[in-house]
């Protein structure tokens, strides 16, 4: 069995109904922080990437070791596009580089509870 546990972190520049949200401060620090802070703390997950188009947002993820960068292409940052799409993009991304994981999880910056 393949023990390959990826997360991936979804985070758009573009909100409809909350400009910049996931860069707004929540008890101290950006939201954003706490889904890095997640996957970096986990002692299941053996790779992380970031899936953006927003330069503050690939700012914010050099803070944290480990976490990967997968450039999120405009067709698929605007906000009207479903995450399953950009979701499937950093798959597919990932698969044609050789890397398969055996598990692959979504850790959201808009629900960091």
């Amino acid at each position: 069995m393949n023990k390959e546990v990826l997360a991936i972190i979804p985070a758009r520049g573009v909100s409809k109904r909350v400009p910049r949200k996931n860069i707004k401060f929540l008890n101290g620090k950006p939201l954003i922080d706490y889904a890095f802070q997640a996957a970096v703390d986990s002692n299941y997950i053996t790779r992380t990437v970031l899936l953006t188009d927003d330069p503050d947002i690939v700012a914010r993820s050099k803070h944290y070791q480990g976490i990967d960068l997968i450039d999120e292409p405009p067709e698929l940052a605007e906000g009207n596009v479903p995450a399953i799409r950009f979701i499937r993009y950093a798959i597919e991304t990932l698969k044609n580089a050789g890397y398969n994981p055996g598990v692959i999880t979504i850790i959201q910056a808009t629900t960091p509870l």
